[in-house]
């Protein structure tokens, strides 16, 4: 039996030796495998007592076979060797996914590295404001590791929207694991005179800068790239705004593009984040929030990127990115009387996945009759 590392058992089979003559006077060593849905890969090895290895299956996939055999024949045995060691290794192939919180990630037996997928939590968007930056992107493709250690982890929230002009949206939460760091997206920038309080805000991916009527605004830095050694690291910066006209709001920056930059009255659009495969299929990750509009000056919405970012409100509030997605909130919007909140930044996300090497049926079956 096998127990993965969420407490899980699995039957792992059986390894039958049979004691009947075949023909030809061929005596046969059946392995009998029963797979199952997590184990991906498998090999049968045969060793002589002394420990030289004899003979050993390809690197086998299951598929939908129930059980495999293999025949070992008189010239398998060298002359003096009494009798063979058989063993059956399977590998388990394990994606673990954290959504929020904190803990420790005890590492398999048999691990000893993993490809580890980290996400910060996404920007607020700022009210009649500029989007939230998606969070930063961390991809370790072999995190090493050592067997029964605890490794550490935390997954960073989605920052709140702006909901009151001239603060910006709230950045997200960082994302960690063990060494790692996934950096929250910046917040956007809300409307505001002074333009340096209208910018985007720092972070993994940079908030898009806000509604403003004076120049010297920007969107906000990303952070990301650098953060780790050995890792890619993920992270753009937000787009800036139009200081006259219909003043539109720049978009958050995006964890595989920068944010869009407000141009005549239409908003910055959010930039598209970056796709991995780590939980099993592909999933964007770390999109930036587009930047709100005014209704009132036939303002124009740019639709975010793939990758969680939310769309920016056009005299209404911002819509919330995506959870687990590091997607960054939408800008509000401006009808002419209202300034409307940002939306909120997605929540951050983990995944890990690892191969661990089992070793299962160890045998010592003397095969004297050969």
């Amino acid at each position: 039996m096998i127990i993965d590392s969420t407490g899980t058992a699995y039957h792992s089979g059986r390894l039958i030796l049979s004691d009947t003559w075949r023909d030809l006077g061929r005596k046969r060593l059946v392995a009998w495998w029963e797979p199952q849905a997590d184990h991906t890969r498998w090999v049968a090895r045969v060793f002589s007592f002394s420990g030289l290895m004899l003979w050993q299956t390809p690197f086998e996939t299951f598929l939908d076979a129930l059980e495999y055999q293999h025949a070992f024949n008189r010239g398998d045995r060298p002359l003096g060797c009494p009798g063979f060691d058989v063993g059956v290794e399977c590998f388990i192939f394990t994606t673990q996914q954290y959504t929020s919180g904190s803990g420790t990630f005890t590492v398999p037996a048999g691990v000893t590295s993993t490809e580890a997928l980290l996400v910060g939590g996404g920007g607020g968007g700022g009210d009649l404001g500029g989007g939230g930056g998606g969070g930063g992107v961390c991809r370790h493709a072999s995190f090493s590791t050592t067997p029964g250690a605890g490794l550490s982890y935390g997954v960073g929230g989605g920052g709140a929207g702006s909901t009151s002009g001239g603060t910006a949206g709230t950045s997200g939460s960082n994302t960690t694991f063990s060494t790692l760091t996934g950096k929250g997206g910046g917040g956007g920038g809300s409307n505001n005179s002074n333009s340096q309080l209208a910018s985007g805000v720092n972070g993994g991916s940079g908030g898009g800068m806000g509604s403003t009527g004076t120049a010297g605004g920007s969107g906000g830095t990303a952070t990301q790239p650098g953060t780790n050694t050995g890792a890619t690291d993920s992270g753009n910066n937000g787009g800036g705004g139009v200081t006259s006209g219909a003043f539109p709001s720049g978009g958050g920056g995006g964890a595989g593009a920068a944010g869009g930059t407000g141009s005549g009255s239409t908003s910055g659009g959010g930039g598209v984040g970056i796709a991995y495969s780590t939980s099993g299929s592909s999933v964007t990750y770390g999109g930036g929030g587009s930047g709100g509009a005014r209704s009132n000056a036939s303002g124009i919405l740019t639709a975010p990127g793939a990758g969680g970012g939310a769309a920016g409100g056009l005299g209404t509030v911002g819509a919330n990115a995506t959870a687990n997605t590091g997607g960054g909130g939408g800008g509000g919007g401006f009808d002419g009387s209202t300034l409307y909140a940002g939306g909120n930044g997605g929540s951050g996300v983990i995944w890990l996945s690892y191969t661990a090497a089992v070793s299962v049926f160890p045998g010592n079956l003397a095969m004297m009759g050969l």
